[in-house]
């Protein structure tokens, strides 16, 4: 999955995201109602953020809508402190993306923030 806040910029292409192993696991979590919230390839956060990411994308001018755009980074906000005591890769996942798509979107700072709190949980959880 390639996600960049400027689909015409080449050098903000990064491959994130494991499509395949997402796309089973977001199925597999969100089928059932006893099933389980977070695998080691989705979580609520990483969602919340690839949804944000895609608006850009999308010809949907409600999409483009800043109500809907805030709303969905309070979300991604959200899900960032449910997951953030036991962080796994999906997290860090998605607060990369909310960092990348925050600078895009010209909110340097908010976007520095969470791609150092990024960072920083893949220390935490010894991803380096």
């Amino acid at each position: 999955m390639y996600l960049s806040h400027n689909p015409n910029a080449e050098a903000s292409f990064y491959h994130i995201v494991d499509e395949k192993r997402f796309l089973h696991d977001m199925y597999a979590c969100l089928s059932m109602s006893n099933g389980p919230s977070r695998t080691s390839s989705y979580s609520p956060m990483l969602h919340n953020a690839i949804i944000l990411c895609g608006t850009d994308f999308s010809t949907d001018s409600r999409a483009k809508d800043s109500v809907v755009i805030e709303s969905l980074v309070k979300q991604c906000r959200d899900e960032l402190y449910r997951e953030a005591e036991r962080p796994s890769l999906p997290t860090v996942q998605g607060v990369i993306i909310l960092g990348n798509y925050l600078t895009s979107a010209n909110q340097h700072g908010l976007g520095y923030m969470y791609t150092g709190v990024a960072i920083r949980m893949s220390h935490s959880c010894e991803f380096t």
